[in-house]
């Protein structure tokens, strides 16, 4: 092992353990899903959860119920390709919910661009909204969506494989986080209005939801120029494999293979020095976290069959 390899270890040894709330595991009563890269949790509803599986899989999300694991309903991204899908994240923003699904894996840093794919959430059977009903519901069979703009991205310096993807609505921005041996690299790329005006257009001209159909759909692909990720900060948390922002105050919780680390914001960075370890249950292949309301995080695992944690997180010791 290198010296800076030591280095790195050495710090990250050092840093206070968190603790989350222990509980056997529900698993999720989706045979499709075997395995789980990004999860997000409904802004509509938390008590749903959004999932993907990884690369070579079809390009489709499940919606499932966070205490019990069951399959609420499926959604097929039309015209759309699962590369290497390795994240998920939730945009509320102008009074409307998306999601934004990372197409960003590259462990072999072969990929000059990266993709995001951005579509209106599907309105689920919890919602009661007359000014919703015009659009279809999600429920157990599996609905196509057209309305999906995708966004290429590029970083500097060059291709990296960047598998966290999550959304700080107080900036309005992505933010991306690499997946690297002694670190991590976090991008930001700022939210265009532009992006929903096309969307919004997108689903006028009839590219919406449906139900059984299997025409050919006009995907309109990238309308925009590529987007280049600027480069916020580097930190010392290697192997970071999917992350999430809290939006009631952008703290930033990013996913190992071990424990997470939560990282409270410093203007647009955030802040190494009072970084948190909080340790995790044992999974095979930790590649999917989400923030559940203030103090609860949602984690899968790669592994079939796919299992789902509810965690509540532990207060340091010195909060009330």
């Amino acid at each position: 092992m290198r010296p800076a390899a030591y280095f790195c270890l050495s710090l990250m040894l050092l840093l206070p353990m968190g603790r989350t709330t222990s509980q056997e595991p529900i698993i999720i009563e989706c045979p499709e899903l075997i395995e789980c890269s990004g999860m997000a949790v409904s802004p509509s509803d938390s008590s749903l959860v959004w999932a993907h599986n990884d690369s070579g899989h079809l390009a489709r999300l499940y919606l499932l119920h966070r205490a019990t694991g069951a399959l609420r309903g499926m959604v097929q991204l039309e015209g759309v390709s699962n590369g290497d899908w390795e994240d998920i994240c939730a945009v509320p923003i102008a009074g409307k919910n998306y999601l934004a699904i990372g197409d960003t894996g590259d462990n072999y840093r072969r990929r000059d661009r990266v993709q995001i794919h951005l579509l209106e959430e599907p309105i689920t059977d919890a919602i009661d909204d007359e000014a919703a009903k015009s659009v279809p519901q999600v429920g157990n069979t599996v609905q196509k969506v057209r309305q999906v703009l995708t966004l290429d991205i590029s970083f500097p310096g060059g291709s990296v494989d960047c598998e966290g993807l999550a959304y700080d609505g107080a900036n309005k921005r992505f933010v991306l986080v690499t997946k690297e041996f002694l670190r991590c690299r976090i991008y930001a790329v700022p939210f265009q209005d532009a992006w929903l005006n096309a969307l919004a257009a997108i689903s006028e001209s009839g590219n919406g939801l449906s139900d059984g159909d299997n025409r050919s759909s006009t995907q309109p692909g990238t309308l925009f120029p590529t987007v280049h990720a600027e480069h916020i900060q580097s930190l010392l948390v290697p192997l970071v494999t999917a992350a999430d922002i809290r939006t009631e105050d952008q703290m930033l919780a990013l996913c190992t293979y071990g424990p997470a680390y939560l990282l409270q914001p410093d203007g647009l960075r955030w802040k190494e020095r009072s970084m948190q370890r909080i340790a995790l249950p044992g999974r095979k292949q930790g590649e999917s976290l989400a923030f559940a309301g203030s103090d609860e995080l949602v984690i899968s695992s790669e592994h079939p069959p796919a299992p789902l944690w509810n965690l509540r997180i532990a207060k340091p010791a010195s909060q009330p």
